[in-house]
């Protein structure tokens, strides 16, 4: 956030911005419409509808909301993250144990993590679960859901630029053998 405020009735303008300290003076609140607290990260909206799609392929697995496992789940999952060797984007990561059997973990897009109680049961030591986590939360960090979803996108346009770019030629060779056989 820029930690600047609107001054009150100034049509938004970039030069009536103030500092909170001076707003403050002159009795304004902070805009929180301007001021949204959500993070800024490009594409977040197309990645928020990427996360809902996902999530509605895995809502058939029921969460464990409670317990001494999605507890512990989510204390190992909060100190990877405390360790994260780098800047991380600044999701707000939760982690889910999921009721099945099935053994696999699940990033969701904007830092939902899905881990089934198979895999879970599966692991032989802490350090695997850290392993897994840091894993799924690398998924996270780096998009690779929104990516995918751009490099499919790109191949899509691509392939229709060169159907395009095919009908064109097919049309003018059409045009041009026409106009041969005429004279």
């Amino acid at each position: 956030h820029s930690k600047k405020y609107h001054i009150f009735n100034n049509n938004h303008f970039k030069d009536n911005l103030v500092l909170e300290s001076e707003a403050i003076a002159t009795g304004a609140v902070k805009d929180n419409i301007c001021f949204s607290p959500r993070l800024y990260i490009s594409d977040y909206f197309k990645e928020q509808k990427l996360a809902r799609e996902m999530l509605s392929s895995i809502n058939h697995l029921p969460k464990i909301r409670s317990g001494d496992q999605q507890q512990y789940l989510s204390r190992i999952g909060h100190e990877v993250l405390s360790k994260w060797p780098i800047k991380k984007m600044g999701y707000e990561y939760k982690f889910y144990l999921l009721d099945s059997s099935i053994i696999n973990a699940y990033a969701i897009p904007g830092g939902e993590i899905y881990v089934t109680k198979g895999l879970f049961d599966a692991t032989e030591s802490e350090s695997e679960l850290r392993a897994i986590l840091a894993h799924e939360i690398g998924h996270i960090e780096k998009r690779h859901s929104l990516k995918s979803l751009e490099i499919g996108e790109n191949r899509i346009r691509e392939a229709q630029a060169g159907a395009a770019m095919a009908g064109a030629m097919a049309s003018a060779m059409a045009t041009a053998n026409s106009g041969s056989s005429n004279s």
